[in-house]
C-alpha cells in the first residue's frame, strides 16, 4: 500500500495541485483551512450552509481536487508554522444539510483518498449539529468506509460543552 502511495505521488505530484474554483471564486468553497488546534495540527470548516451545489460542487472530481489541494496546503502551513503535526482535524457543520448535497461518489473517493494515500493525516472528523439526514447517511455508507477512518469519526452532543470537543 505504501509502494502505491509513493508511486501516486511521483506521478500525480499531488503537492503542485491547484484547485480552480479557489482561484476564481475565493470561498466558493464550504471546506475550507480555518487554523491549527493547539496542537499545532490544521483545522477544516465545513458546512452546509455554505454549500452551492452546482454540477462541479456535485462532481467527484472537482471534489477530491479540492480536498487534494486543501491537504497538500494543510501539510505545508502545518511545517511552515514550526509544528511537528502531521494530521489534520476537520469539524463538518451539518446545520442545513440537505438530501441533494450526500453524493455516495464523492463520499467513495473521499474515503479511497483518505485511506489510500493519507491514511495518517485524518486525526478524526468532528460533526456537529448532525441530524437525522447526517446519522442516517452516515449509517448508510459506514459499512464502506475503511474502518481506521470510521474509528476517527466524533459525533458532538447536543448541546455542544467544552469538555465533548477536547
Amino acid at each position: 500500500m505504501i509502494r502505491a502511495s509513493v508511486e501516486w505521488r511521483r506521478k500525480e505530484r499531488p503537492e503542485r495541485w491547484t484547485c480552480n474554483w479557489c482561484k476564481e471564486k475565493t470561498g466558493y468553497h464550504a471546506m475550507r483551512q480555518v487554523g491549527h488546534d493547539a496542537l499545532g495540527r490544521a483545522v477544516f470548516y465545513s458546512s452546509f450552509v455554505q454549500m452551492t451545489l452546482t454540477a462541479s460542487t456535485a462532481c467527484s472530481k472537482d471534489s477530491i481536487t479540492h480536498l487534494v489541494y486543501l491537504l497538500e496546503q494543510a501539510i505545508k502551513s502545518m511545517k511552515a508554522s514550526g509544528s511537528s503535526a502531521d494530521s489534520c482535524v476537520y469539524v463538518m457543520d451539518c446545520t442545513g444539510m440537505f438530501l441533494a448535497a450526500c453524493s455516495p461518489r464523492v463520499a467513495y473517493h473521499v474515503n479511497q483518498l483518505f485511506s489510500k494515500h493519507y491514511p495518517e493525516r485524518l486525526a478524526f472528523i468532528f460533526c456537529v449539529n448532525s441530524g437525522y439526514l447526517m446519522r442516517t447517511a452516515y449509517s448508510a455508507i459506514k459499512a464502506f468506509v475503511a474502518e481506521r477512518t470510521a474509528a476517527k469519526m466524533r459525533f458532538a452532543p447536543v448541546p455542544i460543552t467544552r469538555e465533548s470537543l477536547i
